[in-house]
C-alpha cells in the first residue's frame, strides 16, 4: 500500500480524493489495480478514470483494468504498462473531461508501441435525459455481458480521434469543410506509418467530399510543417541541454547542474542503502548547490542520528508538496546498486569540488557573494525553520 484513494458519494467536485504526494506516492508513476491485472490472460489492458470503476469491472470478471486515479494519463504510466502489454483500450467517463483526457491520452500515445483503441460508453437515460456514466455506472445498469460487446467493437484511437473532429463542424457548410481539412490534415500528418496516413486520408477525403488528391495535398503540407517544428525543437534542446535536466518547478532550479546531479546521487544512494551513511557527514549543508538537496541531506541525517528508519518520509514534515514532489522524482530516477560505495565517493567528491569553485569565485567577487548571502537569507528551496 502506497497511499489513500476515495471517490464522493455525492455529485460535488473533485469526483475524485487521494493521498498528498508522497516519495513513494506519485500519482503519475501508479496505476490502481495494476498488481492483479498485470496478472491477466485477456489481451489488453483497460484504463479507467476511477478507483470505483476497477472494482466494479474486477468483480464483473474485466481483471485487466486500471486506473489512473482521477488523472490524465501521463508518460511514466505508460512505460509501466508497456512491461505488462502491447494493447491498451481507453475507456473514460463520457462527459467533456472524459473526452478531453481520451484525446490526452492518444497524443502521449502516439507514436508509441502501443496498439489502441477507445471504449465510448453510451449516455442512459433517465427520466426523459440522457446522463452520462462511467464504467461502474454501466456494468450496475448494462451488465458485464453488455460490457463484453463494447469492449469487442471498440474502435481505434484515429477513428476516435477522426469522429471527434468531424463531429465539431457542419460538414454542409463550405466553410466548415475547409476547416475541417485544416484540422484533419494536422491530425493525420501526426500519425507515424505513411500507410496509415493514406488510409485515413481517403476516408477523410470522403467525409468532407473532396477528392483524395486535395486532401493528400494538404496531408502532405501538415506534415511538412510538422517535420520543420520538430527540427525547430530539437535544435532549441541541442543548444541548450542542460535545461532537460532541471527540476519542472521554477523556483527549484538548479544553479550548478553537475552539483546538483551530485547532490540527488548523494541523497537516492543514502536512501537505498542506509549502510552507506559514513561515519561523519561528509559535506555541510551550504556545501550543496541546492538549498532544497543540501535541506533534506540534513534532514535525512538527523533521522538517522536520532534512530529513525532513513526513507524519504522523513523528509514530509519539513518539506512542501512541491518540493517532495521533486525529492519523489529524484528518487525514483534508477541508481545501480552495483559499485555504490564508489559512486558515493565520486558524487561527494563534485559537491565538494564544484562547492570549492563557488567559494573562490565568492572571494574574487564580493557582488557574488552578497548575493549568495542573500539567497540564504531568503531560504529559497526549502521551508522556514526557526
Amino acid at each position: 500500500m502506497v497511499a489513500f484513494g476515495s471517490r464522493v458519494l455525492d455529485k460535488s467536485e473533485p469526483k475524485y480524493m487521494n493521498s498528498s504526494e508522497t516519495p513513494v506516492y506519485s500519482k503519475r508513476r501508479v496505476l490502481y489495480g495494476l498488481n492483479l491485472a498485470k496478472k491477466t490472460k485477456r489481451p489488453n489492458i483497460i484504463l479507467c478514470e476511477g478507483n470505483l470503476d476497477i472494482v466494479t469491472l474486477h468483480q464483473a470478471g474485466f481483471d485487466n483494468a486500471v486506473a489512473s486515479m482521477g488523472t490524465a494519463l501521463t508518460v511514466e504510466q505508460t512505460r509501466l504498462l508497456s512491461r505488462f502489454t502491447k494493447e491498451l483500450v481507453l475507456c473514460y467517463d463520457n462527459d467533456n473531461a472524459g473526452k478531453i483526457a481520451t484525446e490526452r491520452a492518444l497524443q502521449i500515445l502516439n507514436n508509441s508501441e502501443f496498439s489502441v483503441k477507445v471504449l465510448q460508453l453510451p449516455r442512459r437515460l433517465v427520466d426523459g435525459e440522457y446522463v452520462k456514466q462511467d464504467a461502474d455506472d454501466f456494468i450496475k445498469y448494462q451488465g458485464a455481458d453488455a460490457f463484453e460487446r463494447l469492449l469487442t467493437g471498440s474502435e481505434n484511437g484515429v477513428e476516435f480521434r477522426m469522429e471527434q473532429v468531424a463531429g465539431k463542424y457542419d460538414l454542409s457548410s463550405d466553410e466548415a469543410r475547409v476547416a475541417y481539412c485544416e484540422e484533419i490534415s494536422t491530425l493525420l500528418a501526426g500519425l507515424p506509418s505513411a500507410v496509415e496516413r493514406e488510409i485515413y486520408t481517403v476516408r477523410a477525403a470522403e467525409t468532407a467530399k473532396i477528392s483524395p488528391e486535395a486532401m493528400r495535398l494538404e496531408v502532405q503540407r501538415a506534415f511538412k510543417r510538422r517535420l520543420s517544428q520538430e527540427k525547430r525543437t530539437e535544435l532549441r534542446k541541442d543548444l541548450n541541454p542542460a535545461a532537460r535536466l532541471q527540476p519542472k518547478e521554477r523556483t527549484l532550479r538548479y544553479d550548478n547542474i553537475r552539483s546538483a546531479r551530485a547532490e540527488e546521487g548523494l541523497l537516492r544512494l543514502l536512501i537505498l542503502d542506509e549502510s552507506l551513511f559514513p561515519a561523519q557527514p561528509p559535506l555541510r549543508e551550504d556545501q550543496f548547490s541546492s538549498p532544497l538537496l543540501g535541506r533534506a541531506f540534513t534532514l535525512l541525517w538527523q533521522a538517522r542520528e536520532d534512530g529513525r528508519t532513513v526513507t524519504p518520509a522523513v523528509l514530509s514534515e519539513a518539506l512542501t508538496p512541491e518540493e517532495m514532489s521533486h525529492i519523489s522524482a529524484v528518487c525514483q530516477q534508477p541508481e545501480s546498486p552495483q559499485h555504490a560505495k564508489q559512486a558515493l565517493a565520486d558524487y561527494i567528491r563534485i559537491v565538494q569540488e564544484e562547492s570549492d569553485k563557488r567559494a573562490g569565485s565568492q572571494a574574487a567577487d564580493p557582488l557574488l557573494a552578497a548575493t549568495e548571502k542573500y539567497k540564504d537569507k531568503k531560504g529559497t528551496g526549502g521551508k522556514q525553520h526557526g
